[in-house]
């Protein structure tokens, strides 16, 4: 059976017109793993950096209050600067217990509503 040069060309031309639908039924999968934290402090919902996550930048040492409470089960601070967290806003009421700069804790349970 001889195949023309005919049929090879719209071969590699289907084939061609093809693979771009391919690759955007591929990219538009909703992917599994969840977006790391490259915040200077990056907490947890679960142990072992499970979970959903919150993350900050430190700002010039200055207090960071959140939206609402978050509960802390794991941490990690990417940064050199140590870290407390507060029960309620404006780093007021209970302390945490002081962390220092690059730190992870995989384990760790806090209700936090600011920190510094």
């Amino acid at each position: 059976m001889a195949i023309s040069t005919r049929t090879v060309g719209i071969g590699i031309a289907l084939a061609a017109a093809f693979t771009p639908l391919a690759a955007s039924a591929a990219e538009a999968s909703p992917v599994s793993a969840q977006r790391a934290c490259t915040y200077d402090v990056c907490m947890y919902t679960k142990t072992n950096f499970k979970g959903t996550w919150k993350g900050y930048n430190h700002y010039r040492n200055k207090c960071v209050s959140y939206d609402s409470a978050f509960k802390i089960r794991s941490l990690k601070i990417n940064s050199s600067k140590g870290t407390t967290f507060w029960s309620k806003k404006g780093c007021k009421g209970t302390p945490s217990m002081s962390f220092r700069g690059h730190v992870k804790v995989k384990d760790y349970k806090f209700t936090a509503r600011s920190s510094r």
